[in-house]
């Protein structure tokens, strides 16, 4: 499967979590590596042109390899503006130059999944085929979504899911997957990813 962000992260695949979190020492620690403080770069950098405040209550190793560590984290985050929201984030951590980029983040506490108007489902397409595009330039790229479903997670903040496929003309056909974040004060997508082929297309409400 492809997966394509509106992010400088990959953040629409998930990143496989597995084995026994090994707890991590808090930043400054004599013992360990400033995850925090990178995990938290992470997260800012993937709501990039948004305020974002972040607070991590744990970041575990999860995974460890000699040029990267596959770190899950939890705390809480605030973006646009918005209230606190509890959060989890997998994280790939790059030992030689200190930093981190967000695998995927769920977003929790959401409300119930509710269908979504078809204004913003076309928003939400006509958005996500302009990344498409970008990402395969020179191909007439088109998304066509359907079965959106959203779920506030802040005031002011919905998430927004959808399935459909992404039509390559000649080049072919692929089922498609979107999730996405909406600000229904500025009416701006604050994050938007999707991912092309059969993974992916489960993925819950308010799991970015």
């Amino acid at each position: 499967a492809v997966s394509v962000l509106l992010l400088a992260a990959t953040l629409g695949a998930a990143l496989p979590v597995g084995g026994t979190p090994a707890r991590v020492p808090a930043p400054g620690a004599s013992a360990g590596l400033p995850f925090d403080a990178a995990v938290a770069d992470a997260l800012r950098d993937a709501f990039a042109g948004s305020p974002v405040q972040v607070e991590l209550s744990r970041v575990d190793v999860v995974a460890a390899h000699p040029a990267q560590r596959e770190l899950l984290a939890q705390g809480r985050i605030a973006v646009a503006g918005s209230d606190w929201i509890p959060m989890e984030v997998a994280a790939l951590y790059d030992v030689a130059s200190a930093t981190a980029s967000a695998q995927r983040i769920s977003l929790q506490g959401a409300q119930a999944p509710r269908a979504v108007d078809e204004a913003l489902v076309a928003g939400l397409a006509n958005e996500a085929t302009r990344r498409l595009r970008d990402e395969f330039a020179g191909q007439p790229a088109t998304l066509e979504l359907a079965g959106a479903r959203a779920a506030s997670v802040a005031d002011g903040l919905v998430v927004v899911d959808a399935t459909g496929r992404a039509d390559f003309g000649g080049e072919g056909i692929a089922a498609a997957a979107v999730h996405a974040l909406y600000d229904t004060r500025s009416g701006r997508w604050l994050r938007v990813d999707y991912q092309l082929g059969d993974d992916g297309l489960g993925d819950p409400v308010a799991g970015l």
